[in-house]
């Protein structure tokens, strides 16, 4: 065998093996990047759960009047759809992550940061309190710790009603 059948003979039985292991490489490290890519969508997701058992994926809800109206993506267009409140059985919010800070900054007898960081998600969440899977219960519930804290008893009292 010469050198130049000896060459030809290693570089072709050798990018068959490296190109298998480059494409198994490949398609994990897609496969990884689309899950990831999967998860962070539907974290950011609102999907409205309707009565009907129908999924709505949004990308964030507002009310208006006894409507729930919803942010879609048709393809790369963008609109909104409503529905009326009686209609839905649950809104799927994430859950905020001021609600922890929040929980441990009066844990950590902070009363005051606390509330900075929870009215705001009171505030949000006020409008769906009524609804299933809405925050403003929980977000009420430290809102309302923090305040007996402070000795805002009346104003702890008010939003307990």
């Amino acid at each position: 065998m010469n050198l130049k059948s000896q060459i030809s003979v290693s570089i072709s039985s050798r990018p068959r093996a490296s190109r298998g292991g480059n494409f198994r490489f490949t398609f994990l490290l897609v496969l990884i990047l689309l899950l990831m890519l999967g998860i962070e969508r539907s974290a950011r997701a609102q999907n409205i759960e309707l009565k009907t058992g129908q999924v709505v994926e949004t990308t964030g809800v507002r009310r208006s009047g006894d409507n729930i109206i919803g942010k879609i993506m048709v393809g790369a267009s963008a609109g909104e759809i409503g529905y009326p409140i009686a209609a839905i059985a649950k809104i799927n919010f994430p859950e905020p992550a001021a609600l922890q800070s929040a929980r441990e900054l009066l844990s950590q007898g902070q009363p005051e940061k606390a509330l900075t960081e929870i009215e705001p998600i009171v505030r949000y969440y006020e409008p769906f309190k009524a609804i299933a899977g809405a925050w403003w219960a929980p977000a009420a519930l430290v809102k309302i710790s923090a305040l007996a804290a402070l000795k805002k008893d009346i104003d702890a009292e008010l939003l307990a009603k």
